[in-house]
């Protein structure tokens, strides 16, 4: 082939920087697009208000009425009462209300809204271990729980919301074992359910989280317990969260960091609630403030930090203007004290409205005019009283605002750039006048006198949404609408505020001149790239325990709490040693499976531990291809030479595509096809998230060990991943003995893990002890290691109790295995399935055994009901199902049966069939069949055509896990889980590798 000339070259450079131009043109001058905030609460849907924190509880009927007439008289529209449960009900069924009626309905009677924290469980109440510990949690969960129900009851349609417990995530507020987030999640979930049996409408606060950035048993840090909240599935037993977003030494406008608590620090909190598809629920801060305590206090240091009032002051007044403005999350505020009851030298007086001395401070009157501020900025808002000014005769209902006479007119506030109506025009004739401060709106046509106007009449009767106002400054507005007609059309539904910006076409567009750059400049530098191709291939003769260390120290590194620039570090060493044997990077992230829900932190963002490895090994590949191309000098001589550049990439994509199977299509179809179904979502979020962390996250683990080849990757494999399970299966174990982090339910002690139920590890132990017990039984190789492996596995599986493992999944597995062997292992492994069924008649007494058998209540009914909800889901979405990580939404504000009201808040219906149908529709089930076939298929060619016993075992062994994987999957989680996506894509891999090493 002929060289590259120099006009071509010439050419070459100059037509890519014609493009790099064109692109940072087309980006600079992008039209703006409205933006808002990635997760975005209804306002309607969050109170606002400021209130503040009082102690009333002991005071005479004289004083109560004297401290709630300050509260009302300073403009405060909320109090903060902590409910002592110990103090209330000091005996079991007999219940003190009178100090407690005489608080709730003094305030009650003065308009201001309740927020009651219930805490402190009473002697009777606790573990005998927990009784020193004031505010140690209930042995049992459901004692809380109806406790709960009564005050709910009692003081249903007075008190507004109801906080379950107080700071969780400090040790002086839990019990003698330490902080534990799902200890807490069983408690949060028994008061959930007690407080709506008592008060359908009150809202439940979680946690009430003390800032922190601790990490230990005494104190988690806040963000951490939250994501453990989430983790033991706290989501949907309650509906905002409560959190303390103190001052401490900084200012209101700081930005937040994971490692300082400030005022921002809420941000943080409130990216968690979006990352779990709860961004709706908002937080409410229960406790805020600076403190300010005098130049001459003698008394205790305040553990907030403290100034001059002045200067706390205005930091707080600018904190509260900051929050309604920045932060439609963000619900009533509640400062930290009005007058507390504590002694002289208490450090708590800094935050005090009222002195000891009984002297109310001219701040209080500041603070509680801040009542009035409301947010309004992006977001979407219904046509309420509330929401804007409105003048004439207005009516409201849920429909929105209706127009009372011609000349009725209202004024929205809003902070934008662009305002949008929701409108319900009709067979009718009405217009609005729309002016933005004082001008006409500048996205309506005008009349011939200016004005600009909306005209209501549409014989269609359809909804729209009219853009009455862009590209205005980023500031704040008034929007005032006057009618003209229209009246008992409910014309006004509401309207949305958005912020346009440029930006969407930088990020994209910008990113191509830097690719092209790049792409010269190392292209050219061929010297670099061949230096950097022979010290990767000269690497690859070291030991791979080399690499192995390489990988464990960067997951250290990454997981270390310290310096932000460690973990990326430790990710770029990661990247390094996936480079050079990514073998050995595939088998860590099959480790790290069971470890999928620890956290690193990576510039301020929480990151999957598994996640990351597998982001590190993809980046490694994709650095590994570009060297090769470089060296073999397509990227190199050539770069330039744009027809041999496509005919290699040409030669490249059909040697490729040859290579493709009929599993590797499976795989390719099941990532299209659940793409696809996002749109029609209908939270297209979560599906999004589900698809990331999900789908393609196992279909690229597929790929990387699909790009491997012989049978020593695919052993790479099985062994990390065994080694995975055993270590997590001795934390288990751990965890049994000291009865640290094990979840009390239905009478038994069942452990957990990393995970945040115990279904979920036994859900992957499933998994993996069918592939130790075949290679340790039937393997010639490795029967020592793997029979040590399967012990551990096999007694942290059954410290789970998990039903579906104990019952369905291990024994199908066992009796599948025997099948498949005859003579004595059939007899051998039937009496191993039936002694593991055995093994739970001791519990027969238990609830978590007992309530298999009562289909009228308990657990069975639930999932009978639950089945009958997803069967008449599909009936109704049979072809696309409702999408990816949807099945909540749907199922718990429309096909939830009403007798199964005490469980609304599921995520799948326990069933892998349904699962998948109502997930992806009948193209997704077809394409689940697609794969079980194939890979069935292969695994039965496999197994008898080899003769080598190792091989052979491994082979049974991967089929018995997928049989426990179906077997479970009958009453549980399959697929849709990361760690279960990633075991399947990795069962699928090894067998595909073994088959291809055979050279079928």
């Amino acid at each position: 082939m002929r060289g590259i000339s120099r006009t071509e070259r010439i050419l070459g450079v100059a037509a890519l920087g014609a493009m790099a131009l064109l692109a940072i043109v087309l980006a600079v001058t992008a039209p703006a697009r409205p933006t808002e905030p990635a997760c975005l609460p209804d306002r309607h849907a969050i109170p606002s208000g400021v209130g503040v924190n009082v102690q009333l509880q002991g005071l005479p009927a004289q004083a109560i009425a004297q401290q709630l007439d300050g509260v009302k008289a300073a403009g405060f529209t909320w109090i903060r009462q902590r409910m002592s449960w110990a103090d209330t009900e000091p005996t079991p069924g007999q219940l003190a209300w009178d100090a407690w009626d005489a608080i709730v309905d003094g305030a009650a009677s003065r308009g201001l809204q309740v927020i009651l924290v219930l805490e402190d469980a009473p002697a009777w109440a606790k573990a005998p271990k927990d009784v020193p510990f004031a505010g140690a949690p209930p042995r049992d969960p459901d004692t809380f729980a109806r406790f709960a129900e009564h005050v709910a009851a009692r003081f249903r349609g007075k008190v507004a919301a109801y906080q379950v417990w107080d700071e969780p995530n400090l040790g002086a507020h839990w019990g003698s074992d330490g902080v534990n987030p799902a200890a807490y999640a069983a408690l949060l979930g028994a008061g959930y359910r007690g407080i709506r049996r008592g008060d359908a409408d009150a809202v439940v606060l979680a946690a009430g989280l003390a800032p922190t950035t601790e990490r230990s048993p005494a104190n988690l840090n806040d963000l951490d317990f939250l994501r453990g909240l989430y983790a033991a599935g706290a989501g949907p037993f309650f509906d905002a969260l409560a959190y303390k977003p103190y001052g401490f030494w900084s200012d209101p406008d700081t930005a937040a960091d994971p490692n300082v608590t400030n005022f921002a620090r809420a941000e943080l909190i409130y990216d968690i609630l979006c990352e779990n598809g709860d961004g709706h629920k908002g937080i409410w801060a229960v406790e805020f403030g600076w403190n300010a305590l005098p130049d001459d206090w003698a008394g205790k240091p305040s553990p907030w930090g403290t100034d001059r009032a002045k200067r706390q002051d205005a930091r707080s007044v600018l904190a509260v203007r900051r929050a309604r403005a920045q932060w439609p999350w963000m619900g009533p505020m509640i400062w930290a004290a009005f007058r507390p009851q504590a002694p002289a030298d208490d450090p708590v007086w800094g935050f005090a409205l009222v002195s000891p001395d009984g002297q109310a401070r001219a701040f209080a009157r500041e603070l509680g005019a801040l009542s009035a501020l409301h947010y309004t900025g992006p977001g979407h808002y219904e046509a309420s009283p509330s929401a804007a000014t409105w003048m004439g005769d207005w009516r409201f209902s849920p429909l929105g605002a209706d127009i009372g006479k011609t000349g009725d007119a209202v004024e929205i506030p809003f902070t934008g750039t662009r305002i949008d109506l929701h409108l319900r025009p009709g067979d009718y004739w009405a217009v609005l006048y729309a002016t933005v401060d004082g001008a006409p709106a500048n996205r309506l046509p005008k009349t011939a006198d200016g004005k600009a106007y909306i005209v209501l009449y549409d014989p269609a009767n359809q909804p729209a949404t009219v853009t009455v106002a862009s590209h205005l400054d980023n500031g704040h507005h008034i929007l005032r609408l006057e009618a003209e007609g229209g009246w008992g059309q409910w014309a006004l539904a509401g309207w949305s505020v958005l912020r346009e910006e440029h930006g969407h076409l930088p990020v994209w567009l910008l990113a191509i001149p830097a690719a092209v750059l790049a792409f010269v400049l190392f292209g050219s530098a061929l010297w670099w790239a061949r230096v950097v191709y022979r010290w990767v291939e000269r690497a690859r003769w070291l030991h791979g325990k080399v690499f192995a260390l390489g990988i464990a120290i960067g997951v250290a590194l990454f997981l270390w709490r310290g310096p932000a620039w460690l973990p990326l570090v430790g990710l770029a060493l990661l990247i390094v040693c996936s480079i050079v044997r990514r073998d050995i990077a595939l088998g860590a992230i099959a480790a790290s499976l069971p470890f999928y829900q620890v956290y690193g932190a990576v510039l301020g963002r929480h990151a999957s531990l598994t996640l990351a490895l597998l982001a590190t090994a993809v980046i490694a590949a994709i650095c590994d291809g570009y060297l090769v191309w470089v060296v073999e000098g397509s990227l190199g001589r050539r770069v330039y030479g744009l027809r041999y550049t496509w005919k290699r990439a040409q030669d490249r994509f059909a040697g490729w595509w040859r290579n493709l199977d009929a599993m590797d299509f499976a795989v390719v179809a099941l990532v299209v096809v659940s793409g696809l179904s996002i749109p029609g979502s209908q939270r297209t979020d979560v599906s999004v998230r589900e698809w990331v962390q999900v789908v393609l996250a196992a279909a690229v683990f597929y790929a990387l060990i699909h790009a491997q080849k012989g049978s020593r990757p695919a052993w790479i494999l099985v062994d990390w991943l065994t080694a995975g399970a055993t270590a997590v299966s001795l934390v288990a174990i751990v965890q049994f003995i000291t009865g640290s982090g094990v979840i009390t339910a239905e009478g038994v002690l069942r452990v957990r893990g990393f995970y945040g139920s115990p279904n979920n590890l036994a859900l992957f132990l499933g998994r993996t002890l069918p592939i130790a017990l075949c290679l340790a039984a039937f393997g010639r190789r490795r029967q020592i290691a793997y029979g040590l492996a399967a012990v551990p596995q096999l007694a942290a599986l059954f410290l789970t109790f998990s039903r579906g493992a104990l019952l369905l999944g291990i024994p199908a597995a066992l009796i599948f295995i025997g099948i498949v062997r005859r003579g004595k292992t059939l007899w051998a492994m039937l009496g191993s399935a039936a002694a593991i069924v055995a093994s739970l008649i001791p519990l027969a007494g238990t609830q978590r055994v007992a309530s298999l058998l009562q289909t009228g209540q308990g657990t069975t009914f639930l999932r009978l009901n639950l089945w009958r909800a997803a069967w008449n889901m599909i009936r109704e979405h049979p072809w696309r199902g409702v999408g990816l990580d949807n099945f909540l939404y749907a199922y718990r504000s429309r096909f939830i049966l009403p007798v199964a009201w005490e469980e609304r808040n599921l995520s799948h219906p326990h069933n892998f069939i349904l699962d998948w149908w109502t997930r992806l529709g009948i193209p997704g089930l077809a394409i689940l069949a697609w794969l079980l076939g194939v890979f069935f298929a292969t695994i039965v060619r496999l197994y008898r055509s080899r003769t080598d016993r190792t091989l052979r075992a491994v082979t049974l062994g991967l089929a018995a896990s997928m049989i426990d994987a179906l077997a479970h999957g009958l009453v549980d989680n399959m697929f849709f889980l990361t760690d279960l996506a990633l075991v399947f894509a990795l069962t699928l891999g090894v067998v595909g590798l073994l088959r291809r090493e055979r050279g079928e």
